[in-house]
């Protein structure tokens, strides 16, 4: 359960109005105890807010934090005392945490909270680690907190997907950083199958969490992806797309199938890659990698293949919201 319209496809609850339909402070008692007795975990992931919200909408973090702390005691009040809860809240980032070696930019399991970060998410993510730990020992809940990763398909307007994709409408250019600058992702659907597998894993023990305690924070892991293949997922995604508006949809009168025939029509304007070689200082950051021993733990890893899906999936969202008079 959600709060975001866009989650309500996936909800198992349907609301009366079609305002924000189910929150999880507007299912009933009654429907949210049956849901807690039915399955062994609940994957809390209501959370409201990006990095752009986090910073224009002071006191974001505090509301989260209420609202989950909320949530977990009525769980707890509407299963009594005794009985087991065991819950995955997705309220972390792995930006959050220091990269160790400024040599290899790498974030792994070993890496500590930012000490006095100044970025208002991350602060709020560290704030909702504590808020978790605070909850699991207070109501003898089992709490897995995920440091999450950057996941696609992504609309966010400001994911460097979409100013590429504006880019490559307006501009008919994609300007990108030349070298080892990207980010770490996963597609939803991996991301949605480490949750399961965790979950076999960890919470059908008595006792999930190795060292015996009611809290664990996870850090999830991405494939970290150039910005060149941003880029390219891009112009080729921008090529069908226009090609389709200007075909109707009917490629095969086009004379071509795929972006690799693009030299053979030119009823669409080329966008051009663009290499950015002198990349600012302060975008360093984009070269951090992230990994994770649960990937060793539950034989996974992210499929490349899925994240090009995403991106694409990613880039469509941001053509249909822009307007787009080029062809």
């Amino acid at each position: 359960v959600g709060v975001d319209p866009a989650f309500r496809g996936l909800m198992c609850y349907s609301g009366e109005s079609d305002d924000l339909a189910a929150t999880i402070e507007s299912v009933p008692d009654e429907w949210l105890l049956q849901t807690l007795q039915k399955f062994q975990v609940v994957v809390y992931a209501a959370d409201m807010g990006n990095r752009g919200r986090y910073h224009s909408l002071r006191g974001l973090n505090e509301l989260n934090n209420r609202r989950f702390r909320s949530f977990c005691e009525r769980c707890r009040f509407l299963l009594g005392s005794s009985a087991r809860l065991n819950l995955i809240y997705i309220g972390g980032s792995w930006t959050k945490r220091r990269v160790i070696d400024a040599k290899s930019m790498v974030v792994n399991d070993d890496a500590y909270n930012k000490i006095d970060p100044t970025v208002e998410y991350e602060i709020a993510k560290i704030e909702a680690e504590e808020t978790a730990k605070q909850l699991a020992e207070e109501l003898d809940i089992s709490i897995a907190f995920f440091d999450w990763i950057n996941v696609v398909p992504n609309l966010d307007p400001e994911f460097a997907m979409a100013r590429m994709t504006q880019d490559a409408v307006m501009k008919r250019t994609i300007t990108y950083p030349v070298g080892e600058y990207g980010h770490p992702l996963l597609h939803t659907q991996d991301a949605g199958r480490l949750l399961m597998l965790y979950c076999d894993k960890y919470f059908l023990k008595d006792t999930p969490f190795p060292d015996g305690s009611n809290f664990a924070c996870v850090l999830v892991p991405g494939a970290f992806t150039k910005f060149s293949t941003f880029a390219d997922v891009a112009r080729n995604t921008i090529f069908e797309l226009e090609l389709e508006e200007r075909y109707g949809g009917d490629l095969a009168s086009a004379g071509v199938s795929n972006t690799e025939n693009s030299d053979k029509d030119d009823s669409v304007k080329p966008v051009t890659l663009v290499e950015q070689k002198d990349t600012p200082p302060e975008h360093k950051h984009f070269r951090t990698r992230c990994e994770s021993r649960i990937c060793d733990e539950l034989d996974f890893q992210p499929d490349d293949a899925l994240i090009r899906t995403g991106l694409r999936e990613s880039c469509i969202a941001a053509y249909n919201r822009e307007p787009h008079s080029s062809i």
